[in-house]
């Protein structure tokens, strides 16, 4: 196998050994997943992807070689919503091998918030016209915290293109609401 340097611009040591592209395939995955919450922490914004698998889904993506997975979380964030997102916090990290029939991914999922001095404004009743999709989304969707709380029931099959992103979506509303009840 071929030692491919993908960073030397920024001088960190990262090497991929099977040299394919910006995200190596020697092993498994490394992919993140985002729950932002608008301000108000009423909604959580989702994309509907404009790629296969098609439904809705989490913001995220693949980590690329050099990059951690907290970089990649805002990096994709922002690439996919246009939206800046701060105060990211690790839910849990999920490894089913087949949760992702692309290839074998481990996602380590985060909960967020958008930038409340640039959001602050922001609501369910804007958000369609201050917003915009980006990269690999279609569109951008809210879902209410009551919906979100409701998600692994038969009222959300085939919505998602992603299977495992509906537990993803839940342990992360249950996290934010167990992190948000500790601080007060």
């Amino acid at each position: 196998m071929k030692e491919v340097n993908w960073d030397l611009l920024s001088n960190k040591y990262a090497i991929c050994l099977c040299g394919v592209d910006n995200y190596c395939r020697c092993g498994p995955s490394v992919a993140t997943d985002i729950v932002a919450f608008l301000p108000g922490d009423r909604y959580i914004i989702l994309v509907e992807r404009k790629a296969p698998p098609f439904g809705l889904a989490c913001v995220g993506g693949f980590v690329e070689v050099g990059e951690s997975i907290e970089e990649a979380a805002v990096r994709e964030y922002a690439e996919e919503t246009h939206l800046e997102i701060t105060d990211l916090h690790q839910v849990h990290t999920f490894s089913n091998p087949y949760q992702d029939p692309r290839r074998t991914a481990v996602s380590t999922v985060f909960i967020a918030s958008l930038n409340p001095q640039k959001y602050k404004h922001l609501n369910k009743d804007n958000f369609e016209s201050l917003t915009s999709a980006g990269d690999d989304a279609k569109k951008l969707v809210l879902m209410s915290i009551e919906d979100a709380l409701q998600i692994l029931t038969y009222k959300f099959d085939n919505v998602f293109g992603f299977e495992c992103h509906r537990r993803f979506i839940y342990d992360a509303v249950k996290f934010k609401l167990e992190y948000d009840n500790e601080r007060s």
